[in-house]
């Protein structure tokens, strides 16, 4: 329960600070940094995404549908 509370709480961080990281970036910068910023923000969003769900459903590798599959 707390693993599932600490994982909820740095889920939500990191993606608030990626919304605000991605809003202070100059967007017509053609730099190398700018677009490995981009690839940054992109990997903290899925990671903070994962996070939060982890944090909802208490499983690392959930499953999406209920269904068993017998075969």
């Amino acid at each position: 329960m707390i693993l599932r509370l600490i994982s909820g709480a740095v889920g939500l961080a990191t993606l608030i600070f990626t919304f605000l990281l991605a809003r202070d970036l100059p967007p017509t910068e053609h730099d190398t940094g700018m677009f490995l910023a981009g690839y940054i923000g992109i990997g903290c969003f899925i990671l903070g995404v994962y996070l939060l769900f982890y944090a909802m459903t208490g499983d690392w590798l959930p499953k999406l549908t209920n269904r068993n599959r017998k075969r």
